[in-house]
């Protein structure tokens, strides 16, 4: 017979499983309503390997199913959740971005950069204190790795006013039993005032995790990512390897934003480039299943085309030689001329380069792939040029619109940030599926070299090394990522975004066998392959030239352009541009008294542009002013970050005024120069080394 203790003890544990259960039928109902997919997945979800389980002291627990029930907390999760968030509170971990000036080319045109400049430099004079501080009573962004049995969600709650909270959890089994303890509708409550946002991540890997933050960062306002704080619950590989991709990310992110004077250049260079009637593409070999299985070879400039030049000299006559960006004056000095040569950046000196560090008689026979940014005058160096619309790109957008619907135009994703990308987006259009990659190092060994040992990069004077914008091995020292054939290599937070980018083009096209001969980064689905271990037995020499030209011919055509509207019709056009900068401009005219004045005229600030971007009438010129607008917005954040919130006021409102000369600046540059061609210049010839 059981003793009145054990009955008792019975009956507790049986009221506690009619909690679980009724705080779980809570749960379905809600989430029935509010998000309908997740109340599909669970309602007659089954754990496989973490279940719940009641102690024999009333408290919960979770227990690994296929490890003979082997706890997880270990100790009562309540009082686990007090103690791990008192430890966050004293001591939280929060990514802090640490943004460097950008060259200004021309003083005179441009409007974001200079100001920009003005802003990061007076946060760097201010000598901010990076030790970690307490959390304050209110935080702008948490990214919660690890649910658990949610306790730490409600008890962090009681402590900071969190506005935008991020909750991933990669184990559907622990989200299932946090929906027996965790009252997800209250939790959803607390979010529900305007401009707080909850945001649930379930069941995704950490690259999954890092595009879907990045996404909801764009969406609530990507000034909220100025300081964000990251919160580990529970720890695993999948969740740590979540939080350094969370961590490495967010300076990506932030770099990515784009700004206007770089998408005002685009767009005019795009709409002399469509007016000289240059060939756009016109269809793409993995959409049309039109293949080509003979071997290319993209080259970039990175110093392992060193150890691949004898080899690529050897079987030029037997693959496609693409050429990318500087790597061009490379083979130029090895006395190997590609078939191709891509280029992705808009800005003038890419053709002085080319115009200095080549000459006519060895372009000839070259044909250039560029998207629609680039200069143009860069075309008139090369006989032959064929476009594609650059994804994503205002330009691109705006010049599709004047292509017959006859026609088929090609828009190239995945084709940022480095030329590299550009050239595999390239190969993957044309249907090119057995690729060899040279020189896309997007990395070095400690203490390595930057570019091909042939490289003009080389001749180029000391003092002048900064004003190109190279990547350096000794920047971003800390910033290391797994090398192609094992071991690390620095890198920095552009050359992660390439690599990345390179990834998104050999999964989506999953016929391409891609071999990397390169010493620099592990890019997934490329194969390590040291140059030697190449088989070349079976390749046969071809008649290049006219397999390029035909190629070019199936691809390419400018019979389908249609008349663009004359050049004082397209600047009233953005006139709508003009207005949104003004309404802009608006909102600083005071200064502000209060961290929480400074938020408030972020979100109006937010809400303008993107207002702008979403109306149908304006979305093609969305691009125009988006980029800048997040920006300096993010900008503005850092400065009420700084050191504290008190010290934050006078650095926001002296930072706002160099956004309001930005504005100022944008209006005028609409107005009076949209359609004028980009002509700054570095002056190459003068700082080559005589």
């Amino acid at each position: 017979m059981d003793t009145i203790e054990q009955l008792l003890k019975q009956a507790e544990t049986q009221h506690k499983i009619i909690e679980l259960n009724m705080m779980f039928s809570k749960n379905m109902e809600f989430f029935r309503e509010a998000l309908p997919n997740i109340y599909e997945q669970f309602k007659d979800y089954q754990p496989t390997d973490i279940k719940i389980v009641i102690q024999e002291d009333g408290s919960l627990d979770l227990a690994n199913i296929n490890i003979d029930n082997k706890l997880v907390y270990g100790c009562d999760p309540v009082r686990f959740a007090e103690e791990t968030v008192a430890g966050f509170l004293a001591n939280p971990l929060a990514q802090r971005l640490n943004p460097d000036e950008t060259d200004v080319l021309n003083m005179d045109i441009e409007s974001h950069t200079p100001n920009i400049n003005k802003i990061i430099r007076d946060l760097k004079a201010q000598n901010t204190d990076h030790s970690r501080v307490p959390l304050d009573s209110r935080t702008e962004f948490v990214f919660m790795l690890g649910v658990g049995l949610g306790y730490q969600i409600t008890e962090l709650l009681k402590h900071t006013d969190i506005q935008h909270l991020v909750i991933a959890e990669t184990n559907l089994d622990i989200f299932f039993a946090s929906l027996h303890t965790l009252d997800w509708q209250g939790l959803n409550d607390k979010f529900s005032a305007r401009y707080k946002t909850l945001n649930l991540i379930l069941g995704q890997t950490p690259d999954m995790f890092i595009h879907m933050v990045s996404h909801h960062a764009k969406q609530i306002g990507v000034f909220n990512l100025a300081k964000p704080y990251v919160f580990t619950h529970l720890s695993s590989q999948e969740l740590t390897s979540a939080t350094i991709k969370f961590l490495q990310n967010v300076p990506i992110i932030a770099g990515a934003l784009g700004y206007f004077d770089d998408e005002k250049v685009g767009l005019t260079h795009s709409i002399n480039n469509f007016k000289a009637k240059i060939p756009f593409m016109k269809n793409h070999g993995f959409l049309s299943k039109k293949f080509v299985t003979k071997p290319v070879f993209l080259i970039a400039n990175g110093p392992s085309l060193d150890h691949a030049k004898d080899f690529i000299a050897e079987n030029r006559d037997k693959a496609i030689l693409v050429s990318c960006g500087s790597s061009l004056s490379s083979l130029f000095k090895l006395g190997i001329k590609p078939d191709f040569h891509v280029e992705l950046e808009r800005t003038h000196p890419i053709k002085e380069w080319i115009d200095v560090t080549t000459t006519q008689e060895f372009r000839d026979g070259i044909t250039l792939l560029a998207v629609n940014t680039v200069h143009p005058d860069l075309p008139k160096l090369f006989n032959t040029t064929g476009m594609a619309l650059k994804y994503n790109d205002l330009g691109g957008t705006f010049i599709e619109k004047y292509i017959s619907d006859d026609e088929f135009s090609v828009t190239l994703g995945a084709c940022n940030p480095t030329v590299s990308n550009a050239g595999l987006s390239f190969c993957a259009a044309l249907g090119f599926t057995n690729i060899y990659i040279f020189g896309i190092d997007l990395g070095f060994p400690e203490g390595g070299k930057h570019h091909s040992a042939h490289s003009f990069h080389y001749d180029i004077k000391d003092e002048d090394i900064d004003s190109f914008q190279l990547a350096m091995p000794e920047d971003d020292i800390d910033f290391k990522l797994p090398a192609n054939f094992g071991g690390n290599v620095i890198s920095n937070p552009l050359f992660l975004r390439s690599k990345l980018s390179l990834e998104s083009i050999l999964k989506d096209c999953k016929e391409i066998n891609c071999y990397n001969t390169c010493n620099g980064v592990l890019i997934e689905r490329a194969t390590p392959t040291k140059v030697t271990e190449i088989d070349t037995s079976t390749w046969k020499p071809f008649n290049k030239k006219e397999f390029t030209q035909k190629l070019y011919k199936e691809y390419f055509s400018n019979k389908h352009l249609l008349k663009l509207p004359n050049d004082s019709e397209i600047v009233k056009l953005f006139q709508p541009a003009i207005e949104a900068l003004e309404k802009a401009h608006a909102v600083f005219d005071k200064d502000i008294t209060s961290f929480e004045e400074g938020i408030s005229m972020l979100i109006k600030n937010e809400t303008i542009t993107q207002n702008f971007v979403d109306a149908k009438e304006t979305t093609t010129l969305g691009r125009l002013i988006k980029g800048s607008s997040d920006s300096f917005s993010l900008m503005l954040a850092l400065c009420l970050n700084a050191n504290n919130k008190k010290n934050g006021v006078p650095a926001f409102n002296s930072a706002k005024e160099s956004y309001k000369k930005y504005l100022r600046a944008a209006q005028h540059a609409i107005k009076n120069n949209l359609l004028e061609n980009d002509y700054s210049a570095f002056n190459i010839e003068q700082k080559l080394k005589k």
